[in-house]
């Protein structure tokens, strides 16, 4: 059977494609044209070039290129945005693109199925959303081994930003493709795409191909310069059709669709709540909590001679469980109902989900300015207009200093400073960290702190928010475990040591690049002393800052942040070393 190939070529960007990869384009396309002259091509023309000014000498190449197949490239499209997300992006709202239909075919309206396309009748799609560099996707490694490829904000620029044309642009594109094309007498078209990138044009298919009103069958195959992007873009895919699937928005044949909540008739019934002596309960059903009553806690924890050992128990329990308010009523007497307090009062308010312990640095820690001894070798303001200043002083001595005329205030688990650029390193099993180097190491009992997405939170609340979403969520060079009956908590263990390293001195071209590079920030003053100085400190602690990537949890860089709050007086300083 006949089956027409719609080839995709993505040349927005030449710049992101080896030596001759566009010729090899133009070879598929034409074998694509010879296979079967019901095949068609979309082009995206260069919009994009490293050498300001000089685009339309990548547009000149592109048409020489295209030029030696003998297609006819006479219709063009343009692919149509509604505005910028922000006013500094540089990105036209317009892009570019012509068809290829072979040149051997004298009438088009009678020999070219996809000539009768709206795509090719308007000339333009419907303005589409033009993402924001934040909602931007990049390629990462997917083996376990590999590193973070980035140690910034993760925002996509450059090339990479501009080839990108996102989801909504590619479900245009083909929507309009396939809308008015003469494809009732072929049983599938190919859809062979040259330049995948992030897969917008796969994700685009596998939702419109359950739209499709015709019974023409749709098959996809991409094209890719390097496995591992295929690997990332596969992942990738299967992650959003499973939760695509569970919301019910993909159709998958033979599938029976996700229910969202269980059949009662087919759970068994809940276990008899036992009878207690001394524990009681609150809620409902499943929502069913434990709780030791407050007048027990305090009869036995000033308890002389089991009061510490009783703590220690009370330590454990509060982990998962709570204790009743303390207007909640007495303790209940022996085999009393344990859903409902004695003197008719109802189950006590169930507990809110546990927060950061909030803590007051000490007064023993702040001194007058002037005091301060030792002399200062680096200084820099804090983010924020009216702030703090950060020092580093000889003998590896930090300080929080209020230069200003006003008391300031600094709330737990603010991000302090940073530690600049650098590259992420895989090291072996028995070789040394370097002294500069921070081990990416979260492991333990998931009580580690970790910054999400601005938020400071432990790795377990991490992991367990995110396992609401996806049950198999797991952190980047670490083994996650469960820890039995108690919800929401996980250990880890390293499977790979990886560090962050601080970029050193470069070689400077000028002294003016000097100067550039040698410029104390907030963002890069951590790197001027060692990780290990650091450690120490009674209120402040190195923080991994994370994100959610298709292959787990990654870390994006090191920050220290402030573990407790921060009063501080006009003309006085912190001193930061316990």
């Amino acid at each position: 059977h006949e089956v027409p190939t719609v080839t995709l070529s993505n040349w927005t960007a030449p710049c992101l494609m080896p030596n001759n990869r566009q010729t090899e384009h133009a070879s598929i396309l034409s074998w694509a044209m010879h296979d079967n002259s019901n095949s068609c091509g979309l082009i995206f023309s260069p919009i994009f070039s490293h050498q300001k000014g000089k685009t339309f000498l990548e547009e000149n190449t592109a048409l020489k290129i295209l030029s030696g197949g003998g297609h006819n490239l006479d219709h063009q499209f343009s692919l149509l945005f509604q505005e910028r997300c922000d006013q500094r992006d540089g990105r036209p709202l317009l892009y570019p693109a012509r068809f290829a239909f072979p040149g051997h075919i004298v009438d088009l309206n009678k020999g070219a199925p996809f000539f009768q396309s709206e795509l090719r009748k308007t000339g333009r799609t419907e303005a589409c959303k033009q993402l924001a560099a934040r909602d931007l996707k990049e390629i990462e490694d997917v083996a376990d081994d590999s590193l973070p490829s980035q140690t910034g904000t993760g925002y996509v620029n450059g090339a990479s930003k501009y080839c990108q044309i996102g989801l909504p642009a590619a479900e245009e594109i083909l929507k309009k493709l396939f809308e008015g094309a003469a494809l009732d007498n072929f049983q599938a078209v190919l859809l062979l795409d040259l330049n995948p990138r992030v897969g917008d044009f796969a994700q685009a298919f596998c939702r419109l191909r359950s739209h499709l009103g015709s019974p023409t069958s749709l098959f996809y195959l991409a094209v890719g310069d390097k496995g591992k992007d295929l690997d990332w873009m596969r992942l990738s895919l299967a992650e959003e059709l499973v939760e695509k699937a569970k919301a019910g928005q993909i159709l998958i044949p033979g599938m029976q669709p996700f229910q969202k909540e269980l059949n009662p008739d087919v759970l068994d019934a809940l276990p008899t709540l036992p009878i207690m002596n001394l524990l009681v309960t609150s809620g409902e059903a499943e929502y069913r909590k434990l709780q030791v009553p407050h007048a027990l806690v305090k009869k036995w924890r000033a308890d002389e001679e089991f009061g510490d050992e009783f703590a220690k128990w009370l330590d454990g329990f509060l982990e998962t469980y709570a204790v009743t308010p303390e207007d909640a009523g007495p303790a209940p007497t022996t085999n009393s109902p344990s859903k409902t307090l004695p003197g008719g009062v109802a189950d006590a308010v169930e507990p809110s989900p546990k927060k950061l312990k909030v803590e007051e640095v000490n007064s023993c820690h702040v001194v007058e300015k002037d005091s301060i001894q030792e002399a200062l070798l680096f200084d820099t303001k804090l983010a924020g207009k009216d702030s703090l200043n950060f020092q580093i002083r000889a003998g590896r001595k930090v300080y929080l200093v209020n230069l200003t005329t006003a008391e300031l205030v600094l709330k737990s688990g603010v991000s302090l400073v940073g530690f600049g650029r650098g590259a992420f390193k895989l090291y072996k099993a028995a070789e040394e960290f370097n002294e500069k180097a921070i081990p990416y190491n979260l492991e333990g009992g998931g009580d580690n702190l970790v910054c999400l997405n601005g938020q400071l939170m432990t790795i377990s609340t991490c992991v367990h928010q995110q396992r609401a979403k996806n049950p198999e969520a797991q952190i980047s060079y670490h083994t996650t475990a469960s820890v039995p009956e108690q919800d929401g908590k996980y250990t880890f263990k390293l499977t790979h040591r990886v560090a962050f390293m601080p970029a050193g001195k470069k070689e400077k071209s000028s002294e003016m690049e000097d100067e550039k590079e040698s410029g104390l920030m907030v963002s890069n003053i951590g790197a001027k002393e060692l990780p290990s100085t650091f450690a120490g400190l009674h209120c402040c602690q190195i923080v991994w800052h994370v994100r959610w990537t298709v292959r787990g949890l990654q870390p994006v860089k090191p920050m220290l942040h402030l573990t407790k709050r921060l009063t501080l007086p006009a003309g006085q300083a912190c001193k930061l070393n316990a």
